[in-house]
């Protein structure tokens, strides 16, 4: 079985736009700021044997804001500077009630399924709680980033994160530690 990043994309990959008093997700390219620092994080990543999946609420798609091309450019531009080899969408509000939107880990197990990742050896990058309750309900470490207080949220993340170099560090640290152990033993 393969292990696997669960990777929020806005907010983690790419930066928020502030758009209409409040920040969202890119429209376009015209609106898109990947973070290109966390290409060598990834392909560490990557070469430590972890798929890079990225599982992104898109509910823009719904409200007819942006197409499904839109976010389709979105990710092939995300390619170019960043080894993502997978992206699972979900293009439904809070209202639809669909079983991918997280916080419910639907994204997470159909990729899970697709790929053959075992979820509990994986971890699950993102900045919103919703990213924190669907790793949990999937059975996945999770790590917030962000200054989010999460202190009154039922469900906590694994590790906290300032930024996303961070958050990927951790798994690095993690995944380094273990091989040492494992040498030592």
């Amino acid at each position: 079985m393969n292990k696997a990043i669960f990777i929020d994309r806005d907010g983690v990959l790419n930066s928020l736009v502030w758009r209409d008093n409040q920040l969202k997700s890119p429209k376009g390219l015209n609106e898109l700021f990947i973070n290109k620092e966390l290409k060598l994080s990834l392909s560490v990543l990557k070469s430590m044997g972890y798929l890079l999946v990225v599982v992104t609420n898109q509910p823009c798609i719904a409200r007819k804001e942006f197409s499904l091309n839109d976010v389709d450019s979105i990710h092939k531009e995300i390619k170019k500077y960043l080894p993502i080899e997978y992206f699972y969408v979900c293009p439904h509000t809070d209202q639809d009630n669909c079983i991918c939107r997280k916080p419910k880990p639907g994204l997470i197990n159909q990729a899970a399924h697709d790929l053959s990742i075992d979820i509990s050896n994986s971890f699950l990058v993102g900045d919103r709680m919703k990213d924190i309750h669907a790793a949990n309900s999937a059975g996945s470490k999770s790590i917030l980033i962000g200054s989010y207080d999460f202190s009154s949220e039922e469900v906590k993340p694994d590790y906290k994160a300032i930024d996303s170099s961070e958050a990927f560090s951790i798994i690095i640290g993690k995944y380094l530690a273990i091989k040492i152990l494992k040498e030592l033993n």
